[in-house]
């Protein structure tokens, strides 16, 4: 499943307070959004939303060194198998 991103953007942008208090209620906790609302108070909601957001930064950090390092070593191999041919 893919977490909401941190940043800003519009109304049905995946990194909006609302899609991710949305994200918490529906995915995480399994509840009705009135009934989240309810039980919820702004402190817990505003933790909640940093959560997420943090640890889709922390995702996406790791999805992107993996991707540096898959580069680099495929760098490496071109870069041997081209010295073999010479």
């Amino acid at each position: 499943m893919r977490l909401p991103r941190a940043g800003g953007g519009g109304d049905l942008d995946q990194n909006t307070t609302l899609y991710i208090d949305l994200y918490v209620c529906l995915e995480l906790l399994h509840l009705r959004y009135p009934e989240y609302i309810a039980q919820t108070n702004c402190e817990e909601r505003s933790l909640y939303q940093l959560y997420i957001s943090l640890k889709g930064l922390k995702e996406s950090e790791v999805m992107e060194r993996a991707q540096r390092e898959a580069e680099i070593e495929r760098d490496i191999q071109r870069a041997t198998q081209d010295g073999y041919r010479h």
